[in-house]
């Protein structure tokens, strides 16, 4: 780009100068500004090219330069769309709302960055603009404006349920009706150009007027007759307007906030109380940001920085998590920080434990699948239970707990949660009955899940320096059992950090710090601030949260970031839901812009998401991963992507739809009333994943109580 491209001082001057007018009016500069620039820098005239045009020029320009990221490009694609913003101004004569100002301003400075003049003239003043945005504060001038919006699309939502439907119908009316009004234009012109020669007394021009005339009078029947029919629309274009409004301000601003992934001030300050040299929790509800701290203490380590965290040169740490879909999510967003290549440090508890058992017991196997397992059980008839259940009592109580035989068969320690009722008198049996069962595996080479962490806590003295990390970082603690954090904690030299929200539990019935070696006696933090999830959505999330049993009242928590309130729709059969998805996948492509990788569906079972992700690339053309799935990247664009309720856990997605047709299924050996308390996790833990839409499919004949509280929670 040559100098001479580049805005002059009096340019910029120029443009500052209109900072305090009407906000309407700046927006229009800024656009004008940029518009007049790319026209400069290609010499392209009015005419020759469209405002859209030239953003594609420019972002061609950009393609393949090594400092431009693909975040980049989705804010010029941003820039380009929220041109609607400036036309509202100079066609309509429409004032604008602080936030679509600051929207606009934001957006104009990425540009000015990426185009290499912001540090021309006083740009850089703009940056005060932002300072709202910068303290993450709610504001109430937007509030007010964008309140009736949001009303809007919560009352329409409440009274017509196939809104998605009427909006694609409204768009296709409107299509149909330009055509029809471009025909009668044409036949006025036609009738226009036969009056001229009404002089001509010809039978053949009569005729054809008479055909005109009657051709014209059909086209205004036809137009009159779509104008009724669009009349019936107006909730859907009323709908389509207010979500338009609303999400315009959400998508900027979460770009703004993701852009930047920076800690706030809470966060930060949790950090600081982070001593490495003891265990420690982050509490705090879900979207509280528990994970970007794990993240950003990480960062600290691997760079070696010592200031606050008391790290030596040499310290090496490891990140676990529980889903192979969170520690990718994890490593993307790592790699977003630069904090390098994450691959060896940042893994699964069970790889990470599979990986330590090797190293133990070199000749031995973990076998996850019950059934694989079952003949080493096959005595169980012994202590009065099947084998299947023996499994259960072995592997989610007894050895997932560190249970001891004298807790469980002198002090008779609790089986909170478990579904099989075992008397008093059977203790004695099914603990022999599990003995032999963990010598018969052990006898195979062959060892369970908890088994085998069980065997690393008892094996810690043969534990190899070497094979320990300085510090362990444990993200989602919650979902591992007593036995897996104390395995883990025996290959950290000095602490474990971790993270976890008892109220998102949906793999187990319930976990004990002391248990499992950790010790947070005084070192528990709880974050309040919800980062992700609208106001709208958060109140929701809320109110589903306070239908499970023993909510953790400590993790209360607040949101700031104003948007759309959740939606819900039913059908009489999951195919009907299927189409209703499909619907609202096109509304949000469509007609709202929304890139596809930024709409997540998620269901309960993977033929769902096998159904879904045929159905839309058939339909839309275009590709839909599954988050789970090995060739799955969250790097890339342009896929809708799809997930069970348990891959969800720990990610964020701009817009879920959400099907929830039955209740989930293989929650483990539990009661039922724990069984229901996971199930509300598990679907608390699914609608906490939207950062600003989410729309609820369920069955009309819906008689689970998890879905009906859900139901009613949103209305």
């Amino acid at each position: 780009m040559k100098n001479t491209d580049l805005p002059t001082t009096e340019d910029t001057e120029r443009l500052l100068s209109l900072q305090n007018s009407d906000r309407g009016f700046f927006v229009l500069a800024l656009y004008s500004f940029i518009e007049g620039y790319l026209r400069k820098r290609y010499g392209l005239q009015y005419e020759d090219a469209r405002f859209s045009d030239l953003i594609e020029l420019f972002i061609r320009d950009l393609n393949g330069s090594m400092y431009v990221s693909s975040e980049n490009f989705g804010c010029l694609k941003d820039l380009s769309r929220n041109i609607a913003n400036a036309n509202k101004v100079r066609h309509n004569w429409q004032q604008l709302s602080i936030e679509e100002l600051r929207a606009s301003i934001y957006q104009f400075k990425r540009f000015a960055e990426l185009s290499d003049f912001y540090s021309i003239g006083q740009l850089s003043t703009l940056d005060r603009n932002l300072d709202d945005w910068m303290n993450r504060k709610s504001n109430r001038d937007l509030r007010r404006e964008l309140e009736d919006s949001a009303a809007a699309i919560r009352e329409l939502s409440k009274t017509n349920k196939s809104l998605s439907l009427q909006v694609v119908e409204y768009d296709r009316l409107r299509d149909t009706l330009a055509h029809l009004e471009a025909a009668n234009a044409s036949i006025s012109r036609e009738l226009d150009d036969l009056k001229s020669r009404t002089s001509v007394k010809d039978k053949k021009y009569d005729e054809l007027r008479k055909e005109k005339f009657a051709e014209q009078e059909r086209v205004r029947k036809e137009i009159g007759a779509l104008k009724e029919k669009g009349a019936e629309l107006a909730d859907a274009r009323k709908y389509l307007e207010a979500l338009s409004r609303v999400t315009v301000y959400t998508r900027t601003r979460l770009d703004f906030e993701r852009t930047l992934l920076r800690l706030s001030v809470e966060q930060e300050k949790v950090l600081e109380q982070i001593r490495l040299g003891k265990d420690f929790l982050i509490k705090g509800s879900a979207g509280t940001g528990k994970s970007l701290v794990l993240i950003k203490a990480l960062e600290k380590a691997l760079s070696r920085r010592t200031e606050s965290l008391g790290l030596e040169e040499q310290e090496s740490v490891v990140l676990l998590t529980y889903t192979r879909s969170l520690v990718a999510y994890t490593r993307y967003i790592s790699s977003l920080l630069k904090i390098g290549d994450p691959s060896d440090i940042i893994l699964t508890a069970d790889s990470f434990l599979i990986r330590k058992f090797r190293k133990i017991a070199p000749q031995g196997s973990v076998v996850f699948a019950r059934d694989d397992v079952l003949s080493c059980f096959d005595h169980a008839t012994d202590a009065g239970l099947s084998d299947k259940d023996l499994y259960a009592e072995a592997e989610t109580f007894i050895w997932a707990n560190m249970i001891t035989e004298e807790e469980y068969v002198t002090r008779f320690v609790p089986r909170t949660g478990m579904k099989k009722p075992i008397r008093a008198e059977q203790r004695k049996l099914v603990w022999t009955a599990a003995a032999l069962a963990a010598k018969r595996l052990e006898e195979a080479g062959t060892w369970t899940k908890s088994l085998a962490a069980l065997r690393i806590v008892r094996s810690a003295a043969d534990i190899a320096d070497a094979d320990r990390s300085d510090y362990v970082f444990i993200d989602e603690a919650q979902d591992l059992p007593a036995v897996e954090i104390a395995a883990i904690k025996k290959f950290a030299r000095r602490s474990a950090i971790l993270a976890g929200d008892a109220d998102q539990s949906i793999y187990q019935s319930g976990f004990s710090w002391r248990r499992a070696g950790i010790d947070i006696a005084g070192r528990a933090r709880i974050l309040h601030t919800n980062f992700r999830n609208t106001v709208q959505l958060h109140e929701f999330a809320e109110r589903y949260r306070k239908t499970i049993p023993g909510m953790d009242g400590e993790n209360s928590s607040d949101a700031f970031r104003f948007g759309i309130p959740p939606e819900w729709s039913s059908a009489k059969t999951t195919e009907d839901l299927y189409e209703q998805i499909l619907q609202k996948v096109q509304v949000c492509l469509k007609y709202l812009e929304y890139d596809p990788e930024n709409i997540c569906i998620i269901a309960p079972k993977a033929d769902h998401l096998a159904r879904l992700a045929a159905e839309v690339h058939a339909r839309f053309d275009i590709p839909a991963a599954v988050i789970k799935d090995d060739q799955f990247r969250f790097e890339d664009r342009g896929v809708i992507r799809l997930s069970t309720m348990h891959s969800s856990k720990g990610l964020d997605f701009p817009v879920v739809l959400f099907l929830l047709d039955h209740r989930p299924h293989g929650l483990g050996p539990y009661d039922e009333e724990t069984t229901d308390r996971m199930t509300r996790n598990l679907i608390y833990v699914s609608i906490t994943r939207a950062m600003e839409q989410l729309h609820v499919f369920t069955l009309e004949d819906a008689d689970a109580p998890a879905i009906l509280d859900l139901v009613n929670a949103v209305k």
